[in-house]
């Protein structure tokens, strides 16, 4: 029987990380608007720091961006 609560509780944190995953790449879809600062474009969330506008998501995170027009 202690056997089987080890076994559900490790099951259980498998999933949360797993629940934790699934939500950090879904709110990566989300466009976010890099900061803007005087000697770059902008930063992403992760601090990656572009020069360009060109890019559509962060090289470094997967984070989608949305630019300004």
């Amino acid at each position: 029987m202690i056997e089987r609560n080890i076994t559900g509780e490790i099951e259980m944190q498998e999933r949360i990380e797993l629940y934790r995953t699934i939500i950090d790449a879904l709110e990566k879809r989300i466009p976010f608007q890099p900061h803007r600062f005087l000697y770059y474009d902008g930063q992403c969330k992760c601090g990656n720091v572009f020069n360009d506008h060109s890019a559509q998501y962060c090289p470094n995170c997967g984070q989608r961006l949305k630019w300004d027009k």
